[in-house]
């Protein structure tokens, strides 16, 4: 989810992981209603109420969230390059207009829709300048790390047989059942 906002990653991160931590405060609650009922509110009840959260999620899919996922970084630096190319501005079809006037309005239009992409491309990926900095943070990642994309190109049953797979596997159990 932090790829749809990159210049916030760190946050959405932040604020998803801490989502799903306090998702495990629903069973606290229901041992608080349990407890204070005196038997009342047995499971049968508590997820029979619980349904409701699913009935949400599929509403809000449905009627609030975008119909498109959201583009990844790579896809959107691609975007970032097209719309700085001016000579996107200039059509084949612009032969066909005869009045000088009427082209350069049309150029202009298409100018502007292209500088308008530009600044809220900018504004949700940063300027060139964060752009290097990241890419820079980035590849020292990779060297600092030894193991960085060590599982990158191979099929998905092969990165499930490896150590690494097992080994991530093993501390993602160990860090939920803590």
């Amino acid at each position: 989810m932090s790829n749809a906002f990159p210049k916030y990653a760190g946050t959405i991160v932040a604020v998803i992981t801490g989502s799903f931590d306090a998702s495990a405060a629903v069973f606290l609650f229901y041992r608080l209603v349990y407890e204070s009922s005196t038997d009342k509110f047995g499971l049968r009840q508590f997820f029979s109420w619980y349904t409701v959260v699913p009935l949400l999620i599929f509403t809000s899919q449905i009627a609030i969230l975008p119909k498109h996922s959201y583009q990844t970084m790579p896809q959107l630096e691609e975007n970032m390059e097209r719309a700085q190319d001016a000579s996107n501005d200039v059509h084949e079809s612009d032969e066909e207009i005869e009045s000088p006037l009427e082209l350069a309005r049309l150029w202009d239009k298409r100018k502007s829709r292209r500088q308008t992409k530009i600044r809220k491309l900018t504004e949700l990926i940063g300027d060139e300048e964060e752009r290097q900095q990241k890419v820079d943070r980035e590849a020292e990642r990779v060297v600092t790390s030894g193991v960085w994309g060590i599982l990158h190109g191979q099929s998905a049953h092969q990165q499930m047989r490896s150590l690494w797979f097992n080994l991530i596997t093993l501390v993602t159990i160990t860090q939920m059942l803590r």
